[in-house]
């Protein structure tokens, strides 16, 4: 019996023959001349380090035109629920900057002391710096030591999230104003922004312009989509979404209008879903700047003619009925009302007089100068008391205010009838000229004439 089993001491593969005496003095005599090598133990699993998840390594040279950049998990981990809460907690403390802010310019306005043309600025400031804090509060959330949140910049071509993002804002915007216009007449969407340039400005319009279309889109994408919904995005796209618009609706603080601004804030955040804060950002500000050139455009337009309970007026763009139901407008004993720039108002009644009662203009100044006057809300100066020649007859002009606000008051005896004409110009210059420019071309029915 051999001393070697017929197999390959390698691959265990079984030898034709038994390896014979004299191969094995040839093995043996080889072996002996080669360097002799200690033994090493073999390594076993425990020896290896554990291996880690292969980690994402960026591209280190330019990506060639047409191929889509790499998406990089933005969340290094899944946010804890006490991350959740404080994402929460950053949204309502900005809201309620939102909100008191809102209260104090009411509470101010309310008061009097300033001028609405002057507290709209004011507002427009106050807004630009709120929007500074709650930027930095957003910043200061999203890149905390405890948890780093990176919200999606742009998924694909930024130009083309871009342009897909401003697209969409353009056509959603011109399809309100449609929609608007033919159902009321009237194009401008949001009140607010007509209040905000109607003054038409130049350093107002611009400052709006600046809050309007470059900080409310900066600012409420990184708060309401790059925070919020990507803060709450483990807990399923829908929950995010609805959430996220929710809180855009409330920011608002438009109780009237949220559903209008919850629809608007989940187009927004699909579209963040879809393109990221690029695209959203883009919408954002070209809704708004849409929103901002239409209204522009309507105060800067030609007049058009306002009418009602026969009354008629040629009226600048920015001036709209104040009630559109004239029916409602005749039973409070109002004929027309208007309201214009900065929150200007304008009031045209008349009064029924017996017919054995002949009026006359001088006859009501002498009649003011006497007794003072008394028109209710008015605080009337009758130092600066006048007749004067209108295109539909001769009448008594004078200066009045209200809650602050200057004011011309005009009163009109016509036959039977005893018209007054208020304006409240809420220190605005543009309510003023625009009153002389309308004055002309006002006219009221016939009423019987005295014998």
């Amino acid at each position: 019996m051999t001393p070697f089993a017929p197999y390959c001491s390698v691959c265990f593969a079984p030898l034709d023959e038994p390896i014979s005496g004299a191969q094995v003095a040839v093995f043996a005599s080889v072996a002996a001349a080669a360097p002799s090598v200690a033994l090493q133990p073999q390594p076993t699993a425990a020896s290896f380090p554990p291996r880690s998840a292969p980690m994402y390594a960026p591209p280190t040279g330019p990506i060639p035109r047409g191929v889509p950049r790499p998406v990089v998990n933005v969340l290094a981990s899944a946010p804890s629920p006490t991350y959740a809460r404080k994402v929460w907690a950053t949204t309502g403390v900005a809201v309620g900057l939102g909100a008191l802010l809102q209260l104090a310019l009411f509470q101010h306005g309310r008061d009097g002391g300033v001028a609405p043309a002057k507290l709209i600025t004011y507002s427009l400031l106050a807004t630009a710096a709120l929007y500074l804090l709650v930027l930095v509060a957003v910043v200061f959330r999203a890149w905390s030591v405890e948890h780093a949140l990176a919200p999606h910049w742009s998924i694909g071509s930024r130009l083309g999230s871009v342009v897909l993002g401003a697209s969409a804002g353009v056509i959603l915007a011109g399809v309100l104003i449609l929609i608007l216009k033919a159902t009321t007449g009237e194009a401008v969407t949001d009140d607010g922004v007509s209040l905000l340039v109607g003054e038409r400005d130049p350093a107002r319009t611009l400052l709006a312009v600046l809050v309007i279309v470059v900080g409310a889109p900066i600012v409420e994408e990184l708060l309401f989509r790059g925070l919020l919904l990507e803060g709450l995005r483990d807990r399923g796209k829908k929950v995010a979404v609805g959430a996220s618009a929710a809180a855009f609706s409330v920011w608002h603080l438009q109780p009237a209008q949220f559903r209008y601004y919850a629809v608007l804030g989940a187009l927004l955040g699909l579209l963040y879903l879809k393109r990221g804060l690029v695209a959203s950002m883009s919408a954002h500000a070209a809704f708004n700047g849409l929103l901002v050139v239409v209204a522009i455009a309507v105060a800067a337009g030609p007049p058009r003619t306002v009418e009602a309970n026969g009354v008629t007026l040629a009226a600048p763009g920015q001036w709209k009925l104040s009630d559109p139901d004239a029916s409602d407008a005749e039973l409070d004993g109002v004929d027309l009302a208007l309201d214009g720039p900065s929150g200007a108002g304008l009031v045209i009644q008349h009064e029924e007089v017996p017919l054995s009662m002949q009026l006359t203009p001088e006859l009501l100044l002498v009649q003011l100068r006497t007794t003072g006057g008394f028109f209710s809300g008015l605080t009337v100066k009758l130092a600066s008391a006048r007749v004067e020649e209108l295109s539909v007859g001769r009448a008594v002009r004078l200066d009045v205010s209200a809650d602050g606000q200057g004011g011309q008051l005009i009163v009109l005896p016509l036959g039977t009838r005893v018209w007054t004409i208020v304006l409240l110009d809420s220190g605005s210059q543009r309510a003023r000229a625009d009153f002389a420019q309308m004055l002309p071309t006002l006219r009221l029915p016939r009423a019987r004439a005295h014998p």
